[in-house]
């Protein structure tokens, strides 16, 4: 019935506020019987209130003598294990505090010039004050072994539920294992009968293969010889496909050529030395379905693609005209325009200054932008504006 009161964390032994207010019950107890005042009159009294905390600090100094006992004969010689125990328990927790308590009750009546004796102590008090020694012995003792069976209850029941548990995992462990041998098992089965199977399609192959007959083994060759036709096929025509993007080739060529021929030519007739090439002066272009020519005095600057040129001129506009790279490297006169990247030609009188690899155009000019130069053409184009490689260059090799 008591241990529906305990918890696991329940003390030993009577906590200190506990120990406090049985003092302070106990010198109630001693005090109030022993007068003949009503309990009216005793409130008034200063004497009793003396009285009341004298006995309460000399029942709490006892009550910690008991407790401070009983924590150190519980370690030396515990119940159940010392048979001596009721012996020393009554010395040294009943006799003890007796004399004590004599003593320090008869320091209190020296004090108030009073004898031990004369105030009825003897008589009155001190077989209740053995008594109340007896019973706190029998409580501390009590509460110790009811407290202590529990614990053990519990570390029995914790060892209980610690060999249940050893014992389902042994025997989980113990199914698992099972299980992991059956599908072992079963996995070894498996596979022995898939071994079985394709050693049974390799024998019916191997019978098959022998079963072929003749005829099989020429249809076999006719299929064959039936792909190698289609692959000479396939060979004949990319080489005919080859032929007719080499002859398209040519045909571009040759309408450039006759582009070429038909580009103006300058009106100015050169010296003997220059009579070999004259440069474009004006260059046909194109804009929607109309035709028609581009001065080189407004081109700012002109960027090659694969066939195709575009023209940027000064007002700003871009016309599209039919040419290469090349076409433009023969046909621009060097003294006029500057290649600074491959296929892109900036006009000389509109750059600035060059700063590393970038090319400053002029304020003011259509397009100001930071050109970048190629690595291969930065020499050439800060070369450009020595008059040794003018010379050099401002006309045809």
């Amino acid at each position: 019935m008591f241990k529906l009161y305990l918890k696991p964390d329940t003390p030993l032994y009577f906590t200190l506020a506990q120990r406090r207010i049985a003092a302070l019950i106990i010198a109630a107890v001693l005090l109030i019987p022993g007068t003949s005042k009503t309990m009216a009159e005793l409130i008034f009294m200063n004497r009793f209130w003396i009285s009341l905390v004298f006995g309460t600090v000399i029942a709490s100094l006892l009550i910690e003598y008991l407790h401070i006992t009983h924590q150190w004969l519980d370690n030396w010689c515990a119940w159940g294990r010392n048979k001596w125990r009721i012996v020393v328990q009554l010395f040294f927790g009943l006799l003890i505090p007796i004399v004590i308590d004599i003593t320090l009750v008869w320091i209190y009546l020296t004090l108030f010039k009073n004898t031990v004796k004369g105030s009825g102590f003897m008589v009155k008090v001190l077989p209740w004050s053995a008594l109340l020694f007896l019973l706190g012995n029998v409580a501390y003792s009590i509460r110790w072994i009811w407290i202590m069976n529990y614990r053990s209850g519990l570390k029995a029941a914790e060892l209980r539920r610690l060999e249940e548990d050893a014992l389902q995992k042994a025997k989980e462990e113990d199914d698992l294992l099972k299980a992991r041998n059956e599908e072992e098992r079963l996995r070894a089965a498996e596979l022995a009968k898939i071994k079985s199977e394709k050693e049974e399609a390799l024998l019916d192959a191997e019978l098959m293969a022998e079963m072929l007959t003749a005829k099989e083994v020429a249809l076999q060759q006719a299929r064959e010889k039936e792909k190698l036709l289609k692959m000479k096929k396939e060979a004949e025509r990319l080489r005919a496909k080859e032929l007719e993007v080499k002859l398209e080739e040519t045909e571009k060529k040759l309408l450039e050529t006759k582009q070429l021929a038909e580009l103006p030519k300058t009106t100015e007739e050169r010296p003997a030395e220059e009579t070999e090439y004259v440069y474009w002066e004006k260059i046909p272009c194109s804009l929607g379905d109309k035709g028609f020519e581009e001065s080189i005095e407004e081109i700012q600057c002109i960027a090659a693609g694969k066939d195709y040129a575009t023209i940027y001129t000064k007002a700003g506009h871009h016309r599209n005209f039919k040419a290469t790279g090349n076409v433009l490297r023969e046909n621009l006169d060097p003294s006029i325009f500057i290649e600074v990247r491959k296929g892109a030609f900036y006009r000389i009188d509109t750059i600035e200054s060059i700063k590393g690899y970038k090319l400053i155009l002029k304020p003011g000019i259509t397009r100001v932008d930071n050109i970048l130069i190629a690595r291969e053409y930065k020499k050439k184009v800060k070369d450009y504006f020595t008059p040794q490689y003018y010379h050099k260059h401002n006309r045809r090799k």
